[in-house]
């Protein structure tokens, strides 16, 4: 009955969720792209130099003790209160760190333009220490359907903010106010919706077990971080801004998924594996469930961008982001794999092994530089080509040892990929066949809409074919929500 009551509320999370951040995000991006038409790659490679400090100081900033407060089972008043305490000396003091580091950074990326944007930018952690705990007691509480709201509405109005600024010539600083905007927003909405006064305690006797969960978490996520952002660090030295501008582009572009439809799962499922960490039978069908479930929409996502890259980048953004083109379908190859290998995080945490996870972190973290140091040289063809060939070495180490601890064979982890996997690959012949003999000669508009015709259809009728189980268990759990 337990099973039962959390299967429903992990449904009906997914739908909130899925429902109110899918439709925020439909207009954020549309929005986003006509900033992107606006702006030209310089804008985006200073922002991209400036975020990738920004973000790093922002996965220690809290040592992971927002979610060892989802984690653990009993927690009291008095806890929350000395995490509160901890997290607002940790942000003011990164605040003080990054606002006078400036220069230092600057000097790194050779870009002086860069001082300002890293002083403004420095008040970003000063305002999210004022939402991390109300948002960790809604993660705790499961209430999705809160949070979409907040996250929806911050989103939305983040990039209103955007598109103003573009739009009166602020240039880079457009995309400045944005990411100010949404923590600004975000401290009301939580502190709103969590229904909570929470006042800091400046004591921190009895939080070993915080401490320790949140420590292995904070290693995790740095090494996590530098990995995954040290193409934008490397880039930013060895290549112009210009350039790192369109490969950021590319990758941004090519990580809508992983960034705004994975953060919804997984956002569910850390809480959900949490409350059910004691029943490894139930962990380990939830997670392959949602192995299952990822793999039947990430595949045939990245197939078809794959194909119709050309026609989409000329149509949305413009014949002067072309050379965002052939980053992009380097990188649609690996992404599926680096939105399946997001899907051990939630449960490793979940279920209390957050030092498998620290050393899943450690070996990426090893490997990738020194595939990037060595693309840079090739510039940003090379950058994606490290993604694509060093990625690869990292996910098989990550699977088999994530695999060992939950009790599932990798075999028994790819057959639940296999039947998505061949119907996206049919797919993926078919519209390339038919795009590179029939119609190469027609316009890029005529071309895009046929192609994105053709690959759902295809794609349909392959999942009828030889996914028909995967297509059932997805049409289950929607009719589930429904009810």
């Amino acid at each position: 009955m337990a099973e039962d009551n959390i299967k429903r509320q992990v449904l009906q999370s997914l739908a909130w969720l899925g429902g109110l951040k899918g439709l925020g995000q439909i207009i954020a991006w549309c929005i986003t792209i006509y900033v992107i038409r606006i702006l030209n790659p310089t804008d985006y490679g200073l922002m991209a130099m400036a975020a990738v400090c920004i973000g790093f100081l922002t996965t220690i900033s809290e040592l992971g003790l927002g979610a060892a407060i989802v984690q653990k089972k009993d927690i009291n008043h008095i806890e929350i209160q000395q995490v509160f305490g901890f997290v607002l000396l940790c942000h003011f003091g990164l605040s003080i760190l990054m606002f006078a580091g400036a220069p230092l950074l600057s000097a790194y990326f050779n870009e002086p333009q860069l001082v300002p944007i890293f002083k403004v930018l420095s008040i970003n952690f000063i305002l999210a220490s004022l939402y991390i705990i109300p948002q960790s007691i809604l993660l705790r509480r499961m209430d999705f359907r809160s949070k979409a709201l907040i996250d929806c509405t911050a989103s939305l109005i983040s990039v209103v903010v955007t598109l103003i600024s573009a739009l009166n010539d602020y240039g880079v600083w457009s995309l400045v106010y944005g990411a100010v905007t949404i923590h600004a927003v975000s401290i009301f909405g939580y502190n709103v919706f969590s229904q909570k006064i929470i006042r800091p305690r400046l004591s921190f006797r009895g939080m070993k077990k915080l401490f320790l969960f949140g420590g292995f978490l904070t290693g995790g996520r740095i090494l996590w971080y530098f990995y995954s952002k040290a193409d934008i660090f490397i880039g930013g030295r060895f290549l112009s801004s210009r350039l790192l501008g369109t490969y950021s582009v590319a990758l941004e572009m090519v990580s809508i998924p992983l960034e705004k439809i994975l953060p919804i799962i997984n956002q569910v499922a850390f809480p959900a594996y949490s409350s059910v960490q004691s029943d490894a039978k139930i962990v380990r069908s939830y997670f392959l469930k949602s192995v299952r479930i990822v793999s039947f929409f990430i595949f045939p996502i990245y197939s078809g961008l794959l194909v119709v890259a050309p026609e989409l980048i000329d149509l949305i953004l413009g014949s002067k982001w072309d050379g965002v083109i052939m980053p992009l379908q380097i990188l649609c190859l690996v992404m599926p794999f680096r939105a399946l290998s997001t899907l051990f995080t939630p449960v490793l945490n979940g279920i209390g092994r957050t030092d498998i996870t620290f050393v899943n972190v450690c070996f990426a973290s090893v490997l990738m530089p020194i595939a990037f140091l060595i693309g840079a040289k090739w510039g940003i063809g090379g950058m994606a080509m490290a993604w694509l060939l060093g990625y690869f070495v990292v996910f098989i180490f990550i699977s088999q040892r994530s695999l060992k601890t939950l009790g599932i064979s990798m075999s028994i982890f790819f057959l639940n990929l296999r039947g998505s996997f061949i119907a996206s690959m049919t797919m993926w012949v078919v519209v390339y066949g038919v795009r590179y003999v029939f119609i190469n000669s027609l316009s890029h508009q005529i071309n895009l809409f046929f192609l994105i015709v053709l690959g759902i259809v295809t794609y349909i009728f392959s999942t009828f074919t030889i996914n028909r189980s995967n297509y059932n268990e997805i049409w289950g759990i929607i009719k589930s929500v429904k009810r």
